[in-house]
């Protein structure tokens, strides 16, 4: 059974860490292999015993090249960077201050 130890995208499916891969196309398996995203193992090796990492939350946005760069943080297209690196300043309320009835 050929297994991905990293995710894989395949025909419009993701297969996970430790999903089985399909062994359709030769020269797919063999790119795998060679750049290692995938392995060969037995059937009856005991995938339970083995510790997934829990995926968490991650900043949104898609790394690219962001004009202009702020800050030490990796250029993520599509995300504004933090208020404290834009040098943003806190507008005070809109809304009028609430007045007691007597």
């Amino acid at each position: 059974m050929l297994k991905a130890t990293r995710p894989v995208l395949y025909t419009s499916r993701l297969y996970g860490t430790g999903d089985a891969l399909p062994v359709t196309d030769e020269a797919l398996v063999a790119a795998w292999l060679e750049c290692g995203s995938a392995v060969w193992a037995d059937d009856n090796e005991d995938t339970a015993t083995h510790a997934r990492a829990i995926p968490r939350s991650a900043p949104a946005g898609v790394t690219g090249i962001a004009h202009p760069s702020h800050g030490p943080e990796n250029d993520l297209v599509g995300r504004v960077p933090d208020s404290k690196l834009r040098g943003a300043v806190k507008e005070p309320s809109k809304r009028p201050g609430k007045k007691s009835s007597k």
